[in-house]
């Protein structure tokens, strides 16, 4: 659906069902009272028979509405001119409020991604006691019994006839609403789980909401969880906006500072090799920047084709999620080109994110928005005016390092005119405005000389990318690689990385497939052996050969269990937080 951009409240997960799959629930579990009756016979009282009870689209917040409809069912008046009547209640309703609790289960059931015996389960049902006379634990929110009722009519004082048949139902919701045994969801607090890497999605605190939008298929039901041992929020509450952004009847969402830190973080440490996850810090809810000059030790060739180090200053590498897109960033990027001359860079690139289904095999793909990522150059006005040959030269060799070896020849003369002209605009531009520096778009360079050739440049940064991982892995071993999740493998990058120098053009664009492997593989916890895989199968959508979502999705939700049914995962998305849509079966 994209740019609905949902919250989580402070939450770091919500799992969330629609009201119309909540009431099924209701109804298949039969626990709802069959019948009711005053305590005492005579005059006042009420007596009869309840169909299902269900939620109502009056709810919010901790606050849960049910409608409970009365089958049949008499009320005995009180005033003596109407001794001997029974006033018939059928086809009427009472609407309660209530809240819930969450009590110690001892059903037969836990986490299976989990540990067995570790944590505590809980199920979810009516707080039934402990009200008082300001806050009891059901108090009528509405009801078709009035004094206008048909049924009232022919009393002799329908109106206090009316206020005591519905006295006569608080006093029996106050006593019997423990009567109603639904359980709405068991959770399992504090467990461990079988694979270390995802036990940042177990919860250790949580809570529950409810939100209304008019439609029992997207008003939602959420469980709500802290992992971690975060503290709560103050809020509870949940984005009705959750299931509509999914298309689907039920959610698992995960916080956006989560899917930051837990997900892309080990992907930016992959994606810059020799690098870790210490060289990072959340700037925000929505960023990550490098907290030290990150330095890419002999990786870019310089003029001579010699290794030089490229160097990204403090806070300007920057990954995050805007909307339904990630963004990767770095500016100021400079390397020396040759002696007394530094080549100043910028580069952006955009991408989504979405789930392939396959046959039993739910593929994580990540899309870059465009064609090709942003490369930028930067000069002074002064130096183009100064040297102008001299940064056309260099220009025009970033241009052609883009290109690859197979275009280069034939449109590296194109190139020089192209880049001369976009510079001097760029240059004229920066003097118009009063400012002394310039960027040019290399991107732009290569969209104007070789936009039927797109594909090839794209296919030579590829070819790049898998070749430098694939030497990575090799350097390490199969063994280490085959044993080892990214994490604790990204410390022994640095030595090899070291002297394998590539063109500062083929350099910027096998980024873009180098933090796609890791976008894939830093949160679903896939081995360093397998990326060089999952980015042939990413790039060519070989979906059963791509990074599977089934485990991840398993340890996220496998943590909550509702009684109607198991989550079937049908979509992934970016909506300002990562959202797994499905249907409980």
């Amino acid at each position: 659906m994209g740019n609905i951009n949902v919250d989580l409240f402070g939450w770091d997960t919500s799992f969330g069902i629609s009201f119309q799959q909540a009431n099924q629930s209701i109804v298949d579990q039969k626990k709802t009272p069959t019948s009711f009756d005053s305590a005492n016979p005579g005059p006042g009282t009420i007596k009869g028979n309840w169909s299902d009870w269900s939620l109502t689209l009056n709810g919010d917040g901790k606050n849960i509405n049910l409608r409970c409809p009365i089958r049949e069912g008499v009320y005995t008046p009180v005033m003596p001119a109407d001794s001997g009547k029974l006033v018939k209640l059928d086809g009427n309703y009472i609407e309660v409020q209530v809240r819930l609790a969450a009590f110690d289960s001892s059903a037969a059931w836990y986490d299976s991604t989990s540990q067995k015996g570790s944590g505590s389960i809980k199920q979810l049902q009516v707080k039934a006691s402990g009200g008082t006379s300001e806050k009891p634990v059901a108090s009528i929110y509405s009801t078709s019994i009035s004094k206008g009722s048909p049924a009232f009519s022919g009393l002799s004082n329908p109106m206090a006839e009316a206020a005591v048949c519905k006295a006569a139902f608080e006093t029996y919701f106050t006593d019997h609403l423990k009567d109603f045994e639904n359980i709405f969801s068991y959770f399992t607090l504090n467990a461990k789980a079988d694979k270390g890497h995802f036990q940042w999605l177990k919860a250790t605190t949580s809570e529950y909401a409810v939100e209304t939008t008019g439609d029992m298929d997207t008003s939602i039901f959420s469980v709500l969880a802290m992992t971690e041992n975060r503290p709560a929020p103050g809020s509870q509450a949940t984005d009705p906006r959750l299931l509509k952004a999914a298309s689907s009847s039920a959610i698992f969402a995960i916080a956006k500072k989560r899917f930051l830190d837990k997900w892309l973080l080990p992907g930016v440490a992959l994606s810059n090799a020799g690098t870790s996850v210490d060289d990072y810090f959340m700037f925000s809810d929505t960023l990550i920047s490098n907290n030290k000059t990150l330095y890419f030790k002999n990786q870019v060739q310089n003029k001579d084709k010699r290794p030089t180090t490229l160097k990204v200053p403090e806070g300007k590498f920057n990954i995050g999620t805007f909307d339904n897109q990630m963004e990767v960033k770095f500016e100021g990027a400079s390397f020396e080109w040759t002696d007394g001359i530094t080549c100043v860079l910028n580069y952006s690139d955009y991408y989504t994110l979405s789930l392939l289904p396959g046959d039993g095999h739910n593929a994580l793909h990540v899309t870059p928005v465009d064609k090709l990522p942003t490369i930028e150059m930067s000069m002074k006005v002064a130096d183009w005016r100064q040297q102008r040959d001299l940064w056309v030269e260099i220009g025009v060799s970033i241009g052609v390092s883009v290109l690859g070896a197979l275009l280069a020849p034939a449109l590296g003369p194109l190139v020089g005119k192209a880049f001369g002209a976009i510079a001097d605009s760029a240059i004229a531009k920066a003097i118009s405005a009063g400012v002394d520096s310039a960027v040019v778009s290399i991107t732009e360079v290569i969209e104007k000389v070789a936009a039927t050739s797109i594909g090839k440049v794209l296919a030579a940064a590829f070819e790049t990318a898998t070749d430098f991982v694939g030497g990575v892995v090799d350097q390490i071993g199969s063994i280490s690689a085959g044993s080892k999740t990214i994490g604790e493998l990204l410390g022994a990058l640095g030595d090899y990385v070291a002297g394998k120098a590539t063109s500062i053009g083929q350099f910027l664009m096998s980024k873009r497939y180098l933090i796609i492997g890791g976008m894939i593989g830093g949160g679903i916890g896939v081995v360093l052996g397998d990326i060089p895989k999952i980015m042939t199968a990413n790039d060519k959508m070989d979906v059963p050969n791509m990074a599977s979502l089934n485990e991840f999705t398993n340890n996220a939700v496998g943590a909550i269990k509702w009684p109607s049914g198991v989550f079937k995962l049908s979509s992934a998305q970016l909506e300002g937080v990562l959202l797994l849509g499905g249907q409980l079966e």
